[in-house]
């Protein structure tokens, strides 16, 4: 059974994803189901730490705003919150603070 519909954003089986509302999960594989008569694709996602498990409609990842994590190197921490680069030794060493402590929360 093809996948319903091509979206900008592809999964497999052991990706990270993160599901607005529900936090990061595992992609567990793709399942075909059949629903009034039509044949659908979904996305299997566990929530990691809790019982949660979604099907989402491949049709609809970008709708239903399930994404990929962040890299490290793609995280925006080099200005403050103004936009300025950080001029004190304690703007620095905050920002790094903040930055470990984003690192922590998606590391899985």
């Amino acid at each position: 059974m093809a996948i319903a519909k091509a979206t900008g954003t592809v999964f497999k089986a052991g990706d990270l994803a993160v599901y607005p509302a529900h936090g990061v999960g595992i992609i567990e594989g793709i399942k075909e189901r059949q629903i009034a008569g039509k044949d659908h694709s979904f996305y299997v996602l566990k929530i990691l730490g809790s019982d949660a498990t979604i099907m989402v409609p491949i049709a609809n990842v970008e709708m239903v705003g399930l994404r990929k994590i962040m890299k490290k190197s793609m995280i925006p921490f080099h200005r403050n919150l103004h936009g300025h680069e950080p001029e004190t030794k304690t703007e620095q060493d905050s920002l790094h603070c903040v930055s470990a402590n984003s690192e922590k929360r998606l590391t899985v």
